[in-house]
């Protein structure tokens, strides 16, 4: 952007020269300004003819050149300036003499462009078409755009493979855990009753369900699981975990349960509200559940195979017991 000695021979009108050099000043002799440059207007703050070159800007570079109150000594090379009380707003330039007397002082941001265009909302409008700064400009938007559906995309990947992870977790006809994800939530629900945070688990088996199933067919057999999964649902706290193991087997993992009582109380809450009947095409369809209940931590459970185990010998000695009724491993 900086202006050539050939700039001094130029006669054109103001407007032609600030269309290819808007960051351009012509100064008087005496370093008033007598004609402005849009972008350099807009730089200045809007600042019009009359004012001082050197009243506006000080000379940091060449560092003999700082303290001239003179524009003559300006003319031998280029120059590095700031505007005064503003440290941070930095520009390079050029000043050259006028054949027709006075100067011709253009200036350009540099490296400073990025900081220049957010400092004083420039856009592309306020540079010349042969400017440098717009292939900048350019660069700059196109990164910025590049960037932005760099992230847009990475977004979308990111969601679609939450989605994919839930369904991966997930049992498509009650909207619980599966058993993979219930493995792997008992799995780190044992390495934490370890470091002292205890909890239940209890396995829910439906009573009755196959007759159910027999006598009406799957699709009644579907409404009697996705009713006991809202059941499970219902009858249990946001942060335990409930799951679909398969068919009409079902978990829970109570967290910061450690009471043989208070896993006994939810399980019986459980079966009161799987007992509830299911209403199918005017039939009213009716199951209980039978659960065994385990607590960690245990000395005889200390692994999730064994908590398991023990959980499922509690479940058949409920339904030994005549079904629809919670019972604890010894």
């Amino acid at each position: 952007m900086d202006g050539g000695p050939a700039a001094a021979a130029c006669a054109v009108d103001h407007g032609s020269l600030f269309r290819l050099m808007p960051m351009a000043a012509v100064l008087e002799a005496d370093g008033r300004f007598a004609a402005i440059g849009p972008t350099l207007a807009k730089v200045l703050g809007g600042a019009g003819p009359g004012g001082g070159f050197l009243e506006a800007f000080e000379v940091t570079q060449p560092a003999g050149l700082a303290g001239t109150e003179s524009l003559a000594p300006l003319t031998s090379g280029r120059l590095w300036l700031r505007l005064r009380g503003r440290a941070e707003a930095v520009f390079r330039a050029r000043i050259v003499p006028l054949a027709t007397g006075g100067y011709l002082a253009n200036l350009g941001f540099g490296a400073a462009l990025a900081e220049a265009l957010r400092r004083h909302a420039l856009t592309v409008g306020d540079f010349a078409v042969t400017d440098h700064a717009l292939d900048l400009i350019f660069l700059s938007e196109a990164r910025e755009a590049l960037t932005g559906e760099l992230l847009a995309m990475t977004a979308r990947m990111r969601g679609r493979r939450d989605v994919a992870e839930t369904l991966a977790l997930t049992d498509p006809l009650t909207g619980l855990a599966n058993r993979r994800a219930f493995m792997a939530a008992l799995d780190r629900a044992v390495q934490a009753a370890g470091r002292g945070q205890p909890f239940a688990l209890l396995l829910v088996d439906l009573d009755r369900f196959k007759a159910v199933n027999d006598s009406f067919g799957h699709a009644a057999g579907d409404a009697v699981i996705a009713a006991a999964a809202a059941a499970l649902r219902a009858e249990t706290r946001g942060a335990d975990l409930t799951a679909r193991l398969g068919g009409d087997e079902f978990a829970a993992i109570l967290r910061n349960v450690a009471q043989a009582e208070e896993a006994a109380r939810v399980a019986r809450r459980i079966i009161r509200a799987i007992e509830r009947p299911v209403d199918w095409r005017g039939e009213r369809l009716c199951v209980s559940a039978s659960i065994g209940i385990a607590r960690a931590p245990d000395a005889l459970h200390g692994r999730p195979d064994q908590l398991l185990a023990a959980a499922d010998a509690a479940l058949y000695a409920a339904k030994n017991a005549g079904r629809g009724r919670p019972a604890e491993a010894p």
